[in-house]
């Protein structure tokens, strides 16, 4: 009854916010992963970063001005000229985590524990270009939320799988990490560089660095994407739900109606924190022994029509997270934003 309520009422707050947007580039974003999604039509995964999602709205400075204009004179903008700026609430984020055995009742010392994370988060970005007119996007994100049963993760998890198939549904959230608020910073800055402007709108390379900070996430990281294709939009491409930073909306900056494609990247980063390996930050808890350097590699697609509309897929194959892990993980990331600009 409690998951119900707060369901509506996050779509009456979503609600709201939409019928209160106004044209200038506010923007939907759905995020979904799943590992699920990296062999939807095989054999996956139903393990450790198991479930996520995220729903976000943008909305840039025209409707907050004077939250922007302060923003702006508060955060130093080194080697940026900024152009412009957004403002985003997420509104709803969910993340579940389980060892690779959900059958077994008893608690599993040798790998990951159960640990849902619930939260909700606020992001600021300014998009912007250096001394030698290099685009830049440099954004910053702060999430509050709890992780333990609160996170509603066991519930979902285990209506989903009844759903599905009632002879594998979780056994184990009984012995999930306990309840502790988290807090969560993060800071990211891409740039997006291409051969020529000729080239522009069919080839680019975006390099990008971040951080996290807090008791939920303590880490820094580095990569890059490589994007071909036709009409590329002038963004910085797709955005996982634990990326450093979030989804920024240049659809209505693009004056081609359609456009698509493809990708590839890597990332690394080096992990001095991660409360869903580490466990409860003041409570003995199950936890993994973690590596403290993790890399990625993603590949995927995504198209873009009517400047109103944008779909991307992500597949992230991910090294060992923790010492004891057996073979490398992977997910898929679905994201679908909806602009409002007409």
């Amino acid at each position: 009854m409690k998951r119900r309520h707060f369901i509506t009422l996050t779509a009456l707050l979503l609600a709201g916010s939409l019928q209160a947007g106004q044209p200038g580039g506010t923007f939907l974003s759905v995020t979904e992963e799943n590992d699920l999604f990296s062999n939807p039509f095989g054999k996956h995964q139903d393990r450790h970063y198991t479930q996520g999602l995220r729903i976000s709205l943008v909305a840039n400075e025209t409707y907050f001005t004077n939250a922007a204009a302060t923003m702006n004179r508060w955060l130093p903008a080194c080697a940026l000229q900024v152009n412009e700026s957004q403002f985003g609430w997420i509104v709803l984020g969910q993340t579940i985590y389980t060892p690779a055995d959900i059958l077994d009742s008893e608690p599993l010392v040798n790998d990951r524990p159960y640990a849902g994370w619930l939260f909700t988060g606020l992001n600021f970005q300014r998009l912007g270009t250096t001394w030698r007119r290099t685009p830049v996007l440099e954004s910053w994100e702060i999430n509050i939320g709890v992780v333990g049963p609160e996170s509603l993760a066991d519930k979902a998890q285990s209506t989903v799988h009844q759903y599905q198939d009632p002879n594998y549904v979780p056994l184990g959230w009984g012995n999930q990490l306990d309840t502790e608020l988290g807090v969560e910073l993060k800071y990211a800055r891409h740039w997006r560089l291409t051969p020529s402007p000729r080239l522009a709108k069919h080839l680019d390379f975006i390099p990008n660095i971040g951080a996290s900070v807090g008791n939920i996430r303590t880490h820094a990281t580095a990569g890059g994407i490589v994007r071909l294709g036709w009409n590329l939009p002038a963004d910085f491409g797709p955005q996982l739900i634990d990326s450093a930073a979030t989804d920024y909306s240049a659809l209505p900056h693009t004056p081609h109606p359609f456009g698509f494609y493809l990708f590839t990247g890597v990332a690394g980063r080096a992990v001095g924190r991660n409360i869903f390996l580490d466990g409860n930050t003041f409570n003995d808890s199950l936890r993994a022994d973690k590596e403290w350097f993790v890399g990625d590699w993603s590949w995927g697609f995504a198209f873009h029509a009517f400047r109103h509309l944008e779909f991307s897929y992500t597949r992230v194959r991910r090294t060992h997270e923790f010492k004891t892990q057996q073979g490398m993980d992977t997910f898929g990331s679905l994201n679908l934003r909806l602009v409002f600009d007409f």
